[in-house]
């Protein structure tokens, strides 16, 4: 107990100066931003179980295009 009482929360880094850096910052912070996150790996996960033997072409290229979508969206959170 003495352990956990003594210890100290963790500090944020510090809000940038530069105007588009700071509104980046205000987005990661929020307590949504989390969730959405989460969300996002959930749906990328029900879109990778859709594949199954025998698709259609058209159901291939959507899973394909879906694909791709994910993981422009996850790159750019890696910036």
């Amino acid at each position: 107990m003495r352990t956990l009482f003594s210890t100290k929360p963790k500090k944020h880094a510090p809000k940038p100066h530069n105007h588009f850096q700071k509104m980046v910052y205000d987005i990661v912070c929020k307590p949504y931003f989390e969730i959405c996150v989460f969300g996002l790996i959930c749906l990328n996960m029900a879109v990778l179980a859709c594949e199954h033997y025998g698709m259609t072409k058209e159901w291939s290229d959507g899973l394909r295009l879906a694909d791709i979508i994910f993981t422009v969206i996850f790159l750019l959170g890696e910036l």
